[in-house]
């Protein structure tokens, strides 16, 4: 799993993600993640290039759109590819997770 961050405007952080959301990359991506939800209370993680969600990458979203939450802060995904958005609603992540299609509206889900 490849993380990158990206700082935006209004203290959102943009992260982008590329491998696959398996029991492996979850791990990476739970380690990465955790330490950026001390420095920043609004995260969008980019999912273009994330071509597989288990179980496991659900539940690294929920513990970090809980633990922002928590802070007050919140947690959307953007881009995610068809099969990925499939997963996540019938998860029922979407309850949780804002989705959304584009930059701004991922924005505007954590303002």
């Amino acid at each position: 799993m490849e993380i990158t961050r990206e700082q935006l405007d209004n203290g959102i952080l943009k992260v982008t993600l590329k491998g696959s959301l398996d029991a492996t990359g979850a791990g990476e991506a739970d380690a990465q993640l955790s330490g950026m939800v001390g420095n920043s209370r609004k995260i969008i993680a980019d999912l273009t290039n994330v071509d597989f969600i288990a179980s496991s990458g659900i539940r690294v979203f929920v513990k970090i759109a809980k633990a922002l939450g928590e802070s007050g802060g919140k947690f959307a995904v953007i881009n995610p590819t068809d099969t990925a958005r499939r997963v996540m609603w019938t998860t029922g992540l979407t309850n949780i997770v804002p989705i959304a299609n584009d930059e701004q509206a991922a924005i505007i889900a954590v303002s």
